[in-house]
C-alpha cells in the first residue's frame, strides 16, 4: 500500500540497513521502523516468516517511541501491523490495528490516515455497510492520491468497485474493476491487484450470465493468485470457477473443485466461506442431505464471519428451508435480512431476499404475497 516507486526504494533501504551495525540500527526507532517497512514490501508479504521478522523490527521501533509518548509514531507502527495482518489473511487483526492507528495518528498524517481509511472501508464493506464503505473508500482514495500512495489508491478503487457490485450497480463496478486492472502495471508487486481486479470482472460477468468471459477472468485471477501463493486469492478465484461449472450443468465437477479447495485451505475464515459455497452447490444439485449437515454444523458456532458472509449463509439456509417445507421460518428470517439490507444499501442482498420471499410465499400458495415480493 505504498506508491509504486517505493517498492524499489524498499529493496534499496533493506540493503543499506543490512550493512549497518545492528546495535546502531536498534538504537534508532525511526530506522527500525523504516527497515520493518522495507522488509515488508521488499519481501514476500504472504510469508509468515517475513511477517515475524517485520514484527520484530516494529517492536524495536515501538520500544523506542513508547517512553517518549510519541503517539503519532506509535500510530504508524499500528498501521504497519494492520498491513502485515492483512497479507497474513487475518482481517480481524488488520481492522483492529487500523482502529488503534486512527486513534493515535496525527490528523495531518495523510499517508497513514489514508491507509487507515482504506481498512475502515474494507471493514464496512465486509460488514455489509455499503454506504459507509463507499464514503470511506472515497476518502481513502483522495488521501492516498495526495500522498502519492498509488497502491493504496488502487486498493481504494477495489472497495469502491466491490461496494458498487453489492449495490447491484454492475456497470459502475465493471468500469472501476477495469480502471483498477489498467492501472495495476508493474512487476510481482502488482499481481495482487491484477488478480483482485480480474476476480471482480469475473463476478460481474457471472452475474450477467456471461459465463465464458467469467471463466476467462477467473482463470487468469487464479493463475496470479497461485504465483503469489495467496490462499485468499486462490480461494475466491476457485470458488467462482466452481460456480461457473455448476451454471454449465457440471455439478460433479463443481463440487470436486470446491472439495479440493477445502482440502488445501488452512485459514478458518476461508474454510467457512468455502463450506458455505459447498452447501450452496449441494442445494443447486438437489442434495438436501449435504446442505442439512452444513446447516447443523453452522448452528454449533465456530469462526465468526463478516456480515456479508452471514447474509450469504442465511440465504442458503432459507433456500434449504423452502425445499424442506419450512416456509414460515424462512419468510420470517428473510424479512429481517431484507430490512437490514435495505437500510445498509445492499441492493443486491435485498433483491436476493425478495426473490426467496416470493418463492416461499408461492410454496404456501400465497400468490398475492409472492407477486408483491417480486
Amino acid at each position: 500500500m505504498l506508491e509504486r516507486d517505493t517498492f524499489g526504494e524498499a529493496h534499496a533501504i533493506r540493503r543499506w540497513v543490512a550493512q549497518l551495525p545492528e546495535q546502531a540500527v536498534q538504537a534508532r526507532p525511526l530506522v527500525c521502523f523504516g527497515y520493518a517497512s522495507a522488509l515488508l514490501f521488499a519481501g514476500d508479504r504472504y510469508d509468515p516468516a517475513n511477517a515475524h521478522t517485520v514484527e520484530a523490527w516494529a517492536r524495536l521501533a515501538e520500544a523506542g517511541w513508547q517512553p517518549e509518548g510519541n503517539a503519532a509514531r506509535l500510530g504508524q507502527v499500528a498501521a504497519l501491523r494492520a498491513m502485515v495482518a492483512f497479507w497474513q489473511d487475518d482481517l480481524a487483526a488488520a481492522f483492529a490495528y487500523a482502529g488503534q492507528a486512527s486513534a493515535l495518528l496525527d490528523a495531518y498524517d495523510v499517508r497513514y490516515q489514508g491507509i487507515c481509511r482504506l481498512f475502515h472501508g474494507m471493514e464496512a464493506l465486509l460488514g455489509g455497510e455499503i454506504a459507509d464503505a463507499l464514503s470511506l473508500a472515497m476518502e481513502a482514495r483522495t488521501l492516498c492520491t495526495i500522498s502519492r500512495n498509488t497502491a493504496g489508491a488502487l486498493a481504494s478503487t477495489f472497495v469502491l468497485a466491490s461496494a458498487s457490485f453489492q449495490q447491484g450497480n454492475l456497470d459502475l463496478a465493471e468500469a472501476l474493476y477495469q480502471e483498477w486492472l489498467a492501472a495495476a502495471v508493474g512487476g510481482a508487486e502488482m499481481m495482487d491487484d491484477q488478480s483482485e481486479a480480474l476476480y471482480g470482472l469475473a463476478a460481474v460477468a457471472y452475474e450477467r450470465d456471461e459465463l465464458e468471459a467469467a471463466e476467462q477472468h477467473a482463470t487468469r485471477a487464479l493463475a496470479l493468485g497461485q504465483q503469489r501463493q495467496s490462499e485468499r486469492l486462490r480461494a475466491q478465484a476457485s470458488l467462482i470457477l466452481a460456480r461457473i461449472q455448476q451454471a454449465h450443468g457440471h455439478a460433479g465437477q463443481a463440487q470436486q473443485l470446491a472439495q479440493a479447495l477445502a482440502t488445501r485451505t488452512r485459514a478458518p475464515l476461508l474454510q467457512r466461506e468455502i463450506q458455505g459455497w459447498q452447501a450452496d452447490l449441494a442445494l443447486a444439485a438437489g442434495d438436501l442431505e449435504a446442505a442439512g449437515r452444513w446447516r447443523a454444523a453452522l448452528a454449533t458456532g465456530g469462526t465468526p464471519a463478516a456480515r456479508l458472509q452471514q447474509e450469504h449463509e442465511a440465504l442458503i439456509v432459507a433456500r434449504l428451508q423452502i425445499a424442506l417445507g419450512e416456509t414460515a421460518a424462512a419468510i420470517e428470517a428473510l424479512e429481517a435480512w431484507r430490512a437490514e439490507a435495505a437500510a445498509a444499501g445492499r441492493t443486491r442482498g435485498e433483491i436476493a431476499t425478495l426473490i426467496l420471499q416470493a418463492l416461499a410465499h408461492a410454496a404456501q400458495s400465497e400468490q398475492p404475497s409472492a407477486a408483491q415480493a417480486l
